[in-house]
């Protein structure tokens, strides 16, 4: 089960913040619908990592303290999932990429190997 942002009793139809399935609706720059206005965190959805938290904060407040140009992009991050077999990713799924419309698009499949840790 999901976790669910606590946003109830924060008038923000009153700031013209608009929801999309109880999360708030952000550009790449974090702002939400009124632009002066910036969230992160939990509001969004999404990876749910501390790094990713950090980093999203981290943009959020530079566009706000400054000149709001930065942007989110999660392209560089990898992931790491810690079971008996450790799954992990870098950088933008295929699907990611193809959602992009990029054209020049080279994927690279490691299948699964049997992987002794010392």
């Amino acid at each position: 089960m999901e976790n669910q942002p606590n946003i109830k009793g924060l008038n923000l139809e009153e700031v013209k913040v608009k929801l999309t399935s109880q999360k708030i609706k952000v550009n790449q720059k974090l702002q939400i619908t009124n632009t002066k206005l910036y969230t992160c965190g939990s509001t969004l959805g999404g990876y749910k990592t501390s790094n990713i938290a950090k980093y999203k904060a981290s943009i959020a407040m530079e566009n706000l303290l400054f000149f709001p140009c930065f942007k989110i992009n999660y392209s560089h991050f990898s992931c790491v999932t810690f079971t008996k077999l450790t799954l992990s990713t870098v950088g933008l799924t295929e699907t990611e990429v193809r959602l992009q419309n990029t054209t020049n698009i080279i994927v690279i499949e490691e299948y699964l190997k049997i992987s002794y840790k010392a």
